[in-house]
């Protein structure tokens, strides 16, 4: 039983460091579509952003604005918040976005990448945006009618990218992997003890074969000594 518990530490231990070690690799998140308005007087957005990220990153927050029909973008703005000390609402980063004014015709389209850095003390957690947007479209009130109004979009809000409590995941997954390394290790011992204990009971059955064996051989011997010394004398006449 101690050889045992010895091999099953030692493995353990080292399956824990690499475990601890392979986490400690960031590996890149997926994107996805945030924020999506696919089209309102001539105007669609569209919003990327990882879908997790841990504090200290740098995200890359993609924003594609298009036209469906002639319009002007006067202004763009994207505000991106989130939680300090898991209640006091903190604004992590805020950009007016020159690079998507300007006038577009139908089918065109502009994208503009924002990156910024999760601070170090950011809260575990949902971050979020908000954006707001004015231009001019040219709408048709009649047939004879045509005025080019200015349009705005209330300020939208949306979830954005989850911050990971980056210790807690680590410890998990190498929690995981290392009870998975406890019950093969553990399965591999049984199946060697299985098979020692049966070949333990073989050469004890050849043992006890080989003690009946030698014991049968004294008995006789005894018996034959016995029944010589038993046999009667022949008479000298």
């Amino acid at each position: 039983m101690n050889c045992k518990r010895i091999v099953i530490s030692t493995w353990l231990l080292i399956t824990l460091s690499l475990a601890l070690t392979r986490s400690t690799i960031a590996e890149p998140e997926e994107t996805r579509t945030v924020y999506q308005l696919e089209e309102y007087g001539g105007l669609t957005i569209e919003i990327k952003a990882p879908y997790q990220a841990d504090s200290g990153d740098e995200i890359n927050v993609t924003v594609k604005v298009g036209a469906t029909k002639e319009i002007d973008v006067i202004s763009f703005s994207l505000s991106i918040y989130g939680l300090i000390n898991e209640t006091e609402e903190d604004l992590l980063g805020w950009v007016d976005i020159k690079e998507l004014r300007g006038s577009y015709a139908a089918g065109a389209s502009v994208e503009y990448v924002y990156n910024i850095t999760i601070p170090e003390d950011m809260s575990p957690g949902l971050t979020y945006g908000t954006i707001s947007c004015e231009w001019k479209s040219m709408e048709i009130i009649s047939p004879e009618l045509s005025v080019k109004l200015t349009l705005k979009i209330p300020s939208a809000g949306f979830t954005l990218t989850y911050v990971g409590n980056k210790e807690f995941e680590q410890l998990e997954t190498a929690y995981e992997e290392l009870n998975a390394s406890f019950w093969e290790l553990n399965s591999s011992y049984n199946e060697l003890e299985e098979k020692y204990s049966a070949s333990s009971g073989e050469t004890a059955g050849a043992r006890n074969l080989m003690y009946a064996f030698v014991a049968t051989t004294i008995v006789s011997a005894a018996t034959a000594v016995f029944l010589m010394i038993r046999k009667p004398k022949e008479r000298w006449e």
